[in-house]
């Protein structure tokens, strides 16, 4: 199973602390705003659109 996680850039610490927890704890994480600075919504819609391409697999 892969966490898809994100944030805006308010939140990228913690996401930064949560996302190094997981992989820690060998779990796959997708990070779909690494490297991008996106407002709240840009950030939800890109977790959203990943969800929804892996329902569909």
């Amino acid at each position: 199973m892969t966490i898809i996680i994100g944030s805006d850039e308010a939140g990228k610490r913690l996401k930064d602390v949560v996302k190094a927890f997981l992989k820690e704890s060998n779990h796959d994480v997708l990070d779909v705003t690494e490297g991008k600075e996106l407002d709240f919504v840009d950030s939800t819609l890109a977790v959203v659109n990943e969800v929804q391409k892996m329902m569909k697999t």
